[in-house]
């Protein structure tokens, strides 16, 4: 597995930051069986 090193090309803070607003405002459901996305703001 390759990992991300000083010489490499790292995202930026922004972009971070963007993940983790999708990653906190995402929520996944058990509805009739099968799970299903929401987005909460």
């Amino acid at each position: 597995m390759k990992y991300f090193t000083p010489e490499e090309i790292q995202p930026s803070e922004r972009t971070l930051n963007i993940i983790r607003q999708v990653a906190y405002s995402y929520r996944p459901v058990d509805k009739d069986g099968q799970l299903q996305s929401i987005f909460v703001n």
